[in-house]
C-alpha cells in the first residue's frame, strides 16, 4: 500500500455478503488485511480481539443499527471510522459526525474515491500530534501507546481505556514532565465549555 510500512487492518460491518464481499475485494487489492462481520455484535467481539487501524460500518444492520454500534464503539475506542451506508439522510449523517465518524460514503459508491477516503483517515489517524511532532507511536519502558490505532500496552499486556481515558493519557504524553491544571485537562479532553467545572 502506498505511503504505508505496515498492513493495516480495517474491519468491515456489513450484513450484505454482496456487499461486504465488493468492498473486502475492493480493500485487499489495495493492501489491506480485511476482517469482516455481520452484524454489530460479532463486530465488537473482532475489535476488541483484533484491535483494527479503521472501521467501516453500514447503518442498517440488524439488532444493533450502525450508529448504536458507533456510539457503543467510542466509549472504549477513538479508531477511525468511515460510515459505508445506502442511507442518504441529512439526520443519519449530522448523527454519524456527532458520535465520531471520521467520514460518510453513500451507497453505490466508487471503489477509487472509498481508497482514496480510506487513505486520507489513516493519514490523519497516524500524524497524531505529541510534543508538538507528528508522530504515531509512543514508547517509555514498559509502556507502549499507538496513536494510530489506539492501541495502550504495558509489558506486553494490552490496556483496554475508554475513549477518555486514552484522551488524558495522550494529553499527559504530549506534555511529559510539566504540571498540568485541572482546566487545562478539562479543556483539552472534554472541550472548553468545561474550562470552569
Amino acid at each position: 500500500m502506498p505511503g504505508s510500512k505496515e498492513t493495516k487492518t480495517i474491519l468491515v460491518i456489513e450484513d450484505s455478503q454482496l456487499h461486504q464481499r465488493l468492498v473486502r475485494d475492493v480493500l485487499q487489492h489495495s493492501g489491506y488485511k480485511v476482517l469482516a462481520a455481520e452484524s454489530a455484535e460479532r463486530a465488537m467481539e473482532k475489535f476488541g480481539a483484533e484491535h483494527p487501524d479503521l472501521v467501516i460500518v453500514d447503518l442498517g444492520l440488524p439488532g444493533m443499527n450502525g450508529l448504536d454500534f458507533l456510539a457503543e464503539l467510542r466509549e472504549i475506542s477513538e479508531v477511525p471510522v468511515i460510515i459505508l451506508t445506502s442511507s442518504d439522510s441529512l439526520d443519519d449523517k449530522l448523527r454519524g459526525f456527532e458520535l465520531g465518524a471520521d467520514d460518510y460514503l453513500i451507497k453505490p459508491f466508487n471503489s477509487q474515491i472509498l481508497v482514496a477516503r480510506i487513505h486520507a483517515v489513516l493519514r490523519r489517524a497516524d500524524l497524531a500530534v505529541v510534543n508538538g511532532m507528528g508522530v504515531s507511536k509512543f514508547q517509555s519502558g514498559p509502556l507502549s501507546v499507538d496513536f494510530g490505532s489506539h492501541k495502550v500496552e504495558a509489558g506486553g499486556n494490552l490496556i483496554r481505556l475508554t475513549a477518555t481515558e486514552f484522551a488524558l493519557l495522550k494529553e499527559f504524553i504530549r506534555y511529559q514532565g510539566r504540571i498540568l491544571t485541572h482546566g487545562q485537562l478539562l479543556t483539552a479532553v472534554w472541550g472548553p465549555e468545561y474550562q470552569g467545572e
